[in-house]
């Protein structure tokens, strides 16, 4: 991964709920490196799993095993990350941002199966794709489920800015597709306007 440019290396103080600059407190701790940031937001990381099983519970079966199959195949977990510092850099709360970063990667991982369908990919991160296991049905499905199963934890916090924030995001990035899928058929689209 390297060294992180300096302007984003992290000074984080290790307490709960608190991202500070105090550069000569003996409990902050700069981190260089994309390695180090994972390391030090290992426990996190590690409870954003945890939620994520926790709500990955359905009684339909088949669920459970095409979901399983893409959440545990070796995804950085990058978004849930971004949110924890976002939180912590804002003061939010420690536990409702390890709940928001799991709902973040039910999103992810909803945009990943329909995306597989999409562009009828057979491999992802060096595995067989979900559609290509168990077909086209099952993952745009299970990837409903995922959606659906992210707006109702979203609905827990019964916050209506979370909401907001999260309905919007979802709606942009199914515009993108539509976009996307759209600018496939006109090849001669420039990157400015594609990008745009």
């Amino acid at each position: 991964m390297g060294n992180l440019p300096s302007f984003l290396t992290l000074t984080i103080h290790r307490r709960p709920h608190s991202i500070a600059p105090m550069a000569n407190d003996p409990a902050v701790k700069a981190l260089d490196s994309m390695e180090e940031v994972w390391e030090a937001f290992r426990p996190e990381l590690n409870e954003v799993e945890a939620q994520i099983q926790k709500h990955l519970d359905s009684h339909a079966p088949l669920i459970n095993t095409v979901a399983d199959h893409i959440l545990s195949s070796g995804g950085k977990r990058i978004r849930p990350l971004l949110l924890i510092l976002s939180a912590r850099l804002f003061g939010y709360p420690e536990k409702a941002s390890l709940l928001l970063g799991s709902l973040v990667e039910f999103i992810h991982t909803a945009t990943l199966l329909h995306d597989d369908v999409l562009d009828e990919a057979d491999i992802r991160r060096g595995e067989q794709t979900a559609r290509r296991i168990w077909g086209n049905h099952a993952s745009i499905l299970v990837g409903d489920y995922l959606y659906s199963q992210a707006m109702a934890l979203i609905a827990s916090f019964h916050n209506h800015d979370i909401n907001e924030i999260m309905a919007d995001a979802c709606r942009k990035m199914a515009e993108g597709e539509v976009l996307q899928l759209c600018a496939n058929s006109q090849p001669d689209l420039t990157e400015a306007a594609y990008l745009k």
